[in-house]
């Protein structure tokens, strides 16, 4: 019995590694603070409400099909590798600005890896795989719903919507730039997709999940409070359909939980605020590339008072290493999944694409902010 359950820990500590180091960590860090310690008043509520309205919203909107019927429509009018590639690459960007990286890249990555292979086309899988990772964590920084550190970072500085697109818009367009230049520079080949129905839509059900969102984009902009939206958005998707409780991120809302714990209590000692004090851009970009963004904006956010500046360096921080960016280990993972193919060249080119974007918005955000 032992053996068996030593056996089924080991392995769900394999799949949830970045889980068990947050649980792990918030529990040392509660035993070290002792009688100091905090737990409720460190949790950002709105924050794990937001991010649960808007995974039963992308669920709600999954199910009735609106997604898939875009997708197929735009596709069909693709008669060329490179517009299939791009197709999906700036799907990727473009959708992660409101569903998120992880979703968006949960949506397109498996679809398009299953077309190439179906077609042949193998040889382009690393390339577009890896270029829909960085357009997936870059398009995502535009807007506060697109990652959970923004839509963190966003409501801990109380930011204003407007001084918070000043810092990410310039962030975006360059990033889309580079990808037009990237995807421009290779060779074409021409590319017959195969013959497939119109996926069904409940036009009803997608109206509703849309209304949803709207509904979450005015808590964004500060015309409704966060509780209100949640008391609207969680019992209505629940009750049009319970299954989408299913497809809520359990895991992710915990780590988050454990994340701000952790953080609030580290930031009362101070040879914590000595070390991690000093410009949050490359604050911010260099531990992204340690314990990946998102612990990074919680863990920064503590000690640093410049929300805009941390905002950029998370995010641009999300290049880099694998672990940068929680939503790169998805696209990896379906990859090793799916592709078949070798790993390691994968690994080389995500390191060199994600060097130079990492590299080129940096400078950027260095000369301008």
């Amino acid at each position: 019995m032992w053996s068996t359950i030593y056996s089924n820990g080991k392995n769900w500590i394999k799949g949830n590694v970045e889980l068990f180091l947050a649980f792990t960590g918030m529990i040392g860090i509660l035993l070290a603070a002792g009688n100091q310690a905090v737990i409720w008043p460190a949790i950002q509520w709105n924050v794990l409400a937001i991010l649960m309205c808007l995974m039963l919203i992308l669920g709600g909107l999954r199910q009735a099909g609106g997604i898939q019927w875009v997708c197929y429509h735009l596709l069909r009018r693709c008669h060329s590798v490179k517009a299939v590639c791009a197709f999906f690459i700036f799907s990727c960007f473009i959708s992660s600005m409101v569903i998120t990286n992880d979703a968006s890249l949960l949506l397109f990555v498996p679809e398009s890896i299953w077309l190439f292979r179906k077609l042949k086309k193998d040889d382009w899988l690393p390339f577009l795989v890896v270029l829909e990772t960085i357009a997936a964590n870059m398009g995502s920084t535009l807007l506060p719903s697109g990652n959970p550190q923004n839509l963190y970072l966003y409501f801990m500085y109380g930011m204003k919507f407007s001084d918070f697109l000043k810092v990410t818009v310039p962030i975006t367009a360059l990033s889309g730039l580079l990808l037009l230049g990237i995807l421009w520079g290779r060779r074409n080949e021409a590319m017959a997709l195969p013959q497939q129905k119109a996926p069904a839509v409940r036009g009803r059900q997608a109206a509703l999940f849309t209304f949803l969102l709207g509904v979450i984009f005015l808590v964004l902009l500060k015309t409704l409070v966060w509780w209100v939206a949640a008391m609207v958005v969680i019992p209505l998707a629940v009750f049009l359909d319970y299954r989408l409780l299913k497809q809520v991120d359990w895991k992710l809302l915990f780590l988050f939980i454990c994340l701000f714990v952790f953080a609030g209590n580290m930031s009362h000692m101070p040879w914590v605020i000595r070390h991690l004090t000093g410009n949050p851009l490359l604050q911010g970009v260099f531990w992204s590339q340690v314990i990946s963004n998102v612990p990074a904006a919680v863990l920064l956010s503590s000690v640093n008072t410049q929300g805009e500046m941390l905002v950029a360096g998370t995010d641009i921080g999300g290049l880099g290493t694998l672990i940068a960016s929680m939503a790169s280990l998805i696209s990896y993972r379906a990859y090793k999944q799916y592709a078949g193919r070798n790993i390691r060249e994968y690994l080389v080119i995500f390191t060199a694409w994600n060097l130079l974007f990492l590299a080129v918005l940096l400078l950027e955000a260095w000369l301008i902010f």
